[in-house]
């Protein structure tokens, strides 16, 4: 892999213009015009490679059933909630493996063409794993798969790619019981990162409160459950306390802040995590797709809580590369710098959504964060490897992916209707 002349998005908010190649597979800044060959970049954005801290892999056949009812309700009774539960049993019950990778190929095959280069997934189905990692390695993607009570058995099925997680309890697993188990789980994989649900919803505060009298933050330092290998997903309704107690354990948080406003279950503080310095990054959670949407409406949220007007669009962006490879523990990922992981996004300085960038006064990141869509990133390259050239996905055959992804969906939709 050798680019001439890109312009690179810095850890430091910065844009500087180098030569890129590779040093020992890992990435190598040169002053621009060291290199003789290679891709000309001249008019290209070069990006860390993106990382959704966030996911649920096989929730996008059942997108859109629970629309307009609270999270309380989903998969309850109410038809529309009773369907969505209906097409995951089947999921679940009646698809083979390879048709759970086809839709896993089908989902991460979006991402990745949008310039996301790892997923941490927290699955929506039993018995998908496998398949997951699979599509995962067929895309040339790195991943993280949340394998929950079933990690000591795949410890052992790491591979370059991808590898697994453990997971903590959500509120309204709470028990005497569980938080003992989870512990001795925690203590036994000292190098994984466990992931949980937290504080996501007012009902799943409550129920923390009325099971010890704290929160769950409290709770789980308590038991010695939170540090550095935690992954909160969303906080929505964490305290200046929750923040500050999960600052000091140096856990990492993700917002989600599509997701949030479609359950109606709030906003995360950014400003409040920003402030303290606690790893953030961003996801997509359930049924969705569309990264570039989750990183407009974090910027677009923040402009509007209080403490939001010290930070800028460069600093959402941020949280989408560098924030969800420190929430994950891989420093080694998300940035532009020499010995970093090779997985880097180009996109095209000549997109429209991108003017007017006039000399003096820089637009050019604040309209990538707030004008750009999914169709904005031209290249995507994995540990060097083009996986994405000129926007079409290289590894797998498009139409194929998306076809099986169709039949898969077909055979869903006939066994909804036949019971």
């Amino acid at each position: 892999m050798k680019l001439c002349s890109a312009l690179c998005f810095l850890p430091d908010n910065s844009l500087h213009i180098y030569d890129i190649t590779l040093e020992k597979d890992r990435l190598k800044l040169l002053p621009p015009g060291t290199l003789t060959e290679g891709i000309d970049a001249s008019q290209m954005l070069c990006l860390p490679g993106m990382v959704n801290a966030h996911f649920h892999g096989l929730s996008t056949p059942g997108k859109g059933l629970e629309h307009d009812y609270p999270l309380t309700e989903w998969f309850g009774e109410i038809p529309e909630t009773a369907m969505q539960a209906r097409v995951y049993d089947i999921i679940e019950q009646d698809l083979l493996e390879e048709e759970m990778e086809t839709i896993a190929r089908f989902e991460y095959m979006q991402l990745v063409k949008q310039g996301v280069t790892m997923v941490f997934d927290g699955g929506a189905v039993n018995g998908s794993l496998l398949a997951q990692k699979r599509a995962l390695e067929a895309l040339g993607m790195r991943g993280i798969l949340d394998a929950d009570t079933l990690l000591p058995d795949f410890v052992g099925q790491d591979s370059p790619l991808v590898s697994f997680a453990g997971h903590l309890l959500e509120e309204e697993d709470f028990t005497e019981e569980s938080l003992p188990a989870v512990k001795s789980m925690y203590d036994r994989f000292p190098d994984r990162i466990f992931g949980s649900h937290c504080l996501e919803t007012a009902y799943r505060r409550q129920l923390a409160e009325e099971f010890c009298g704290k929160s769950s933050p409290e709770l789980f330092l308590e038991k010695g459950l939170l540090s550095h290998r935690n992954v909160l997903y969303h906080c929505v309704h964490a305290t200046e306390k929750d923040w500050d107690i999960i600052a000091k354990s140096g856990a990492g948080v993700v917002h989600n802040p599509v997701s949030n406003l479609y359950t109606g279950t709030g906003i995360m503080n950014l400003p409040a995590v920003l402030k303290r310095k606690i790893p953030c990054g961003l996801g997509s959670d359930w049924g969705s797709t569309d990264w570039w949407e989750v990183i407009r409406t974090a910027y677009h949220l923040m402009k509007v809580q209080p403490g939001g007007e010290a930070y800028r669009a460069q600093d959402i962006l941020q949280l989408a590369c560098r924030g969800g490879s420190q929430v994950l523990g891989r420093s080694d990922c998300g940035v532009l710098c020499d010995g970093a992981q090779a997985d880097l996004v180009l996109i095209s300085l000549h997109d429209p959504a991108l003017y007017p960038d006039f000399p003096g006064h820089p637009a050019l990141l604040h309209n990538l964060v707030t004008q750009c869509g999914a169709g904005a990133v031209t290249h995507v390259f994995i540990g060097g490897k083009m996986v994405v050239e000129n926007g079409k996905c290289q590894m797998l055959e498009e139409n194929s992916v998306i076809r099986g992804w169709q039949r898969v969906m077909e055979k869903i939709q006939s066994k909804v209707f036949s019971e």
